[in-house]
């Protein structure tokens, strides 16, 4: 079968393609029911276990505990500080042609600040203030998160205390 040009332009090609077969239609199964305990979760429960996971709980114990580390790495600086140098090396002169023996040299040294107009103790004040305050943001968040998951509870306790009633409520009127 030949093409016949159209207004000087060849006919359009129509691209042979196999027929597709649509896959059956899924089937979903209905969720299971997932039982985690023989008993309802206790809102003391649910209180430790929020104290636990939460994530602003985490954030803010983390934050206390590198507040706790810089205090310590700043008191440091009022310790007595150690250290121990070590070094070898071998000398040569051409003084008749002779050569030195190697020379080792060991060093230990002992400093201890004495003074520096206060600067120090006020970083150590400073840092114990950024824990204390590390400290206190642990005990909002915990009250926080605790309010939040006592709001929770409840609202969970009364809405299946409505849904209830509303069961109760539709079986009545059924019954009028």
């Amino acid at each position: 079968m030949a093409q016949t040009p159209i207004n000087g332009q060849a006919a359009p090609v129509v691209p042979k393609t196999p027929d597709v077969v649509a896959p059956p239609p899924l089937s979903l199964e209905p969720p299971s029911v997932v039982e985690i305990g023989a008993k309802p979760l206790t809102l003391a429960e649910a209180v430790a276990i929020a104290l636990r996971k939460q994530p602003q709980m985490l954030a803010a114990q983390g934050n206390l505990t590198i507040a706790i580390g810089q205090t310590e790495q700043s008191t440091s600086a009022l310790r007595p500080q150690l250290s121990a140098t070590a070094s070898a090396g071998q000398t040569f002169t051409f003084v008749g042609y002779a050569n030195q023996p190697s020379a080792v040299a060991l060093g230990l040294a002992l400093t201890q600040l004495l003074y520096d107009f206060g600067r120090t103790r006020d970083q150590i004040r400073q840092q114990q203030a950024l824990q204390r305050s590390a400290e206190q943001n642990v005990s909002v968040t915990m009250v926080s998160v605790t309010l939040q998951v006592k709001q929770d509870y409840y609202s969970f306790l009364q809405a299946k205390d409505d849904v209830d009633l509303e069961a109760a409520d539709v079986a009545n009127r059924k019954r009028q």
